[in-house]
């Protein structure tokens, strides 16, 4: 289009870029960020480029913007198939079971119960009359402690007392259909599937928080984020079914915990 790329006044766009801390350079890997170009017309455009490619030191091409974040978003939203949702669920509920029984919650208790220990001690040393203003001291501190891990406590059983199935399964299915042009739902999938992007010029792998299996983009679907000069058609994202022998993957685990 007879562009003529030049920077802008810090070499990047304010726009937020939502892939910034995910996306990186498939050939040197160093992130990926913002940066911005005008065309002889004047019309600004958004992409994200190497750290390196900027200061000369490596030939990733940049990448639009748009393109790129509207791909990385769609892959991470269609792998909410009703297969893997199932597989979500299921595995959600081996998480929530197993999070009652040890984890943070028995650590928690275990510390009230070892400064309610320590407590029951130290009024012991004050009746047979020991050094009573350093006794008073620590007896003072043990119940401020006691108290606020009776609250950490409150708030990680309420934690597990609202986890509900039902309400798990309705979340999920709202997270599938909702708004792909919504910014906050954009971010949310990105921050709760996508661990890290390394782009190539002819290909992508993408690694999920679900699982260390990587998937390989070929070119044929890069060629739609401008980098390649194929098809103009969209292509469909590889789909991903989640490994049902991992049952404390990322996404259950956040699904107990914030999702209920």
């Amino acid at each position: 289009m007879g562009e003529k790329k030049k920077v802008s006044s810090k070499g990047k766009a304010r726009e937020e870029y939502i892939l910034t801390p995910k996306l990186f350079c498939g050939k040197c890997q160093q992130n990926m960020t913002g940066w911005s170009g005008t065309s002889k017309t004047s019309k600004l455009h958004l992409y994200y480029k190497c750290n390196f490619a900027k200061k000369k030191k490596c030939d990733k091409k940049a990448v639009k913007k748009k393109l790129i974040e509207d791909f990385v978003v769609n892959i991470a939203r269609e792998q909410l198939t009703d297969e893997n949702i199932s597989i979500i669920i299921t595995e959600a509920e081996k998480v929530y079971k197993s999070e009652q029984d040890n984890s943070n919650l028995m650590r928690l208790r275990k510390q009230l119960r070892d400064c309610e220990a320590a407590t029951q001690n130290l009024l012991k040393a004050l009746e047979q009359g020991q050094a009573a203003d350093i006794i008073t001291s620590q007896l003072v501190k043990r119940q401020k402690e006691a108290q606020e891990l009776k609250k950490l406590i409150s708030k990680e059983e309420l934690i597990y007392k609202n986890f509900d199935i039902g309400k798990v399964k309705a979340m999920l299915y709202n997270l599938k259909d909702g708004d792909i042009n919504d910014p906050k739902y954009r971010k949310a999938l990105i921050s709760i599937f996508i661990d890290r992007v390394y782009l190539f010029d002819d290909k992508a792998t993408i690694l999920f928080k679900t699982d260390k299996s990587p998937i390989e983009v070929t070119v044929d679907l890069l060629d739609d984020l401008g980098i390649g000069g194929g098809s103009s058609e969209v292509n469909q994202a590889p789909l991903y079914t989640f490994k049902s022998e991992h049952p404390k993957i990322y996404f259950c685990w956040w699904v107990v915990r914030y999702g209920a």
